[in-house]
C-alpha cells in the first residue's frame, strides 16, 4: 500500500514527465497552490528556459489572468 507522500511524489513525477510547452503553464498554476518544492522548481525552471515559446501560449495567457503574482515572478527571473 502507498502512503500519501508516495502517491503525491508519483503524481508530481508524472506531471514533470508529461510537461511540454503547451501544458506547462497549467501545471505551474496547479503546483503554485501547494508548491511541492522539487516539482515546482523543475516546472518553474522549464518555463524560464522555454519562455519565448511558452509566453505565446494560451496557457501562459491564462496563468497571467489567474495568478498575476506568479506571472510577475516569472518575468522578474527571466
Amino acid at each position: 500500500m502507498f502512503s500519501i507522500d508516495k502517491v503525491l511524489f508519483m503524481c508530481e513525477f508524472e506531471l514533470i514527465r508529461l510537461m511540454n510547452v503547451e501544458n506547462v503553464s497549467y501545471i505551474l498554476l496547479t503546483l503554485s497552490k501547494r508548491k511541492p518544492e522539487k516539482a515546482y522548481d523543475s516546472v518553474f525552471n522549464f518555463v524560464l528556459k522555454n519562455f519565448d515559446q511558452i509566453s505565446k501560449s494560451k496557457g501562459f495567457e491564462l496563468l497571467m489572468k489567474k495568478n498575476l503574482e506568479l506571472g510577475l515572478e516569472i518575468l522578474k527571473k527571466r
